[in-house]
């Protein structure tokens, strides 16, 4: 299986898909953007694509569990990753919540019974959702912990880091145990 350079699409957001037309064409006048099944990737295959381009550590995590959790494991952290992109491709705070928006609105989408937006890391995490009935609480605090933290001060204590570390780590760990109906997170304690 050949993986997607990831540079050309995930850099490209696809909170940004708006400004596509329907020909896949930027409507303002930019270049061409090359949806994934152009690409011959399916949804899944991009996701994996992205997490082996940027956690290739959990990219390998993710390929050692079983088969039947891998595809909802590669949906969860191609959304961390996404999120935790934002950040970094983008300098001008106002487009950062923008970009933190459209994650927000999307998963409204994906709990209500709208389909998700056209994004390969939406659909396949709206999959996810149905297939493993994971809980909105953990998909939400990923994103409400990346926004606080978007302007990127330095915590001012190790209380902070702890803190920021349950919101943005955390929640991944207990997506995974949801995806194999572990619901309580006291299991690991």
């Amino acid at each position: 299986m050949s993986f997607l350079n990831c540079r050309s699409i995930s850099i490209f957001s696809w909170a940004t898909a708006a400004n596509l037309g329907a020909a896949g064409k930027a409507t303002s006048g930019g270049a061409a953007i090359t949806q994934p099944s152009q690409m011959g990737l399916t949804d899944f295959q991009y996701c994996m694509s992205v997490v082996k381009k940027a956690d290739y550590e959990n990219y390998l995590c993710c390929l050692l569990l079983p088969k039947e959790l891998q595809q909802t494991a590669f949906a969860i952290r191609a959304f961390n990753v996404e999120l935790a992109q934002i950040k970094d491709i983008t300098r001008d705070k106002l487009i950062a919540q923008m970009r933190f928006q459209f994650w927000k609105d999307t998963l409204e989408r994906i709990y209500s019974t709208a389909a998700p937006p056209a994004s390969p890391v939406a659909k396949e995490l709206f999959r996810a959702v149905r297939r493993g009935n994971l809980s909105k609480l953990w998909l939400r605090r990923l994103i409400d912990s990346r926004l606080d933290n978007l302007p990127g001060k330095p915590f001012p204590s190790v209380d902070a880091i702890d803190s920021y570390s349950e919101n943005s780590v955390a929640p991944v760990l207990y997506l995974l145990l949801e995806a194999q109906a572990v619901k309580d997170v006291q299991v690991l304690k």
